[in-house]
């Protein structure tokens, strides 16, 4: 039977979490306050093979403890459950906020249809050593990211 198996891992409460804090001063800076602490660690969701839930859960805390968490600094946490067949999901994460009032993802469908379509590609030259010849600069395409990029004028990086 097949088990998923979600993992938390987080650093020891007793240590700093740099990371942490630096969310938890970037969130007072956008003005969401009281916020008092930010922690930030692992999710990990792993789908194994096993017998029953007792050898799915020994075979996490094996994982956990061998390889996944570093049990110096972290600690860790899991719960497992039976991995149920989900018709059309296709491994895809599904965010149920986006649910309209009878339940479907039509709309969002059809918005993530229209970005594929969209997507615009930005040229800029990898640049080599300072002796490099322009007519032999390589382009590497990167797709567009900024919304706004289509009202404004791009300024070609200089050369080095």
């Amino acid at each position: 039977m097949k088990y998923i198996a979600e993992i938390d891992i987080m650093l020891l409460r007793e240590l700093p979490d740099p990371q942490g804090e630096t969310v938890a001063r970037t969130l007072k800076n956008i003005h969401i306050e009281d916020i008092e602490q930010v922690r930030i660690g692992k999710h990990i969701s792993m789908t194994l093979e096993a017998d029953s839930e007792e050898e799915a859960r020994k075979k996490t805390d094996d994982a956990c403890q061998k390889l996944l968490a570093n049990q110096i600094m972290e600690t860790y946490s899991f719960f497992i459950h039976k991995e149920e067949e989900e018709e059309g999901n296709n491994g895809e994460v599904l965010d149920l906020s986006e649910l309209g009032e009878e339940g479907n993802l039509k709309e969002r469908d059809e918005e993530k249809s229209e970005e594929e379509n969209n997507d615009e590609v930005l040229d800029l030259p990898i640049l080599g050593n300072e002796g490099s010849n322009q007519e032999n600069e390589e382009v590497l395409h990167l797709p567009d990211l900024d919304e706004d990029s289509n009202n404004k004028e791009t300024e070609e990086p200089p050369l080095t």
